[in-house]
């Protein structure tokens, strides 16, 4: 599997409808942050920048067709995508606020993240770079 930049013209319609089938409402362009990576037909995430040293991953959403083994392994490749990109943007630490089983799970298998509890989400902090 591979990750593309995100396109919101070639992307956007797709993941408005995995946002429907996983029952939540489709965010508006406008939140969308403009670094963004897709496996088309499986999964997709984007990444806030700050003005320190942290980037910030968010809006992970799935095909709800898509096989748990596909959309883990695309998961993996876009996470890998966007901590690539925050790097080379000159960021040292990517984090993310989860619920979901499966982004838990694969953060605990990448060197260097940490996992901890906060409130009914899981923290998940690790680098940018993977040595």
């Amino acid at each position: 599997m591979t990750a593309v930049k995100y396109d919101e013209s070639q992307h956007y319609g797709c993941l408005c409808e995995w946002w429907k089938g996983h029952g939540m409402e489709p965010y508006q362009t406008s939140r969308l942050p403009k670094n963004g990576y897709v496996v088309e037909g499986v999964a997709a995430a984007f990444f806030y920048t700050t003005d320190t040293d942290t980037a910030i991953l968010e809006y992970c959403v799935s095909n709800p067709a898509a096989s748990r083994s596909d959309v883990y392994d695309a998961i993996a490749d876009i996470t890998e995508s966007c901590q690539k990109k925050a790097h080379e943007l000159g960021y040292t630490q990517m984090y993310c606020l989860t619920h979901v089983p499966g982004i838990i799970e694969y953060a605990k298998r990448v060197p260097g993240s940490r996992v901890s509890k906060r409130g009914d989400r899981a923290f998940v902090q690790g680098p940018t770079r993977r040595d």
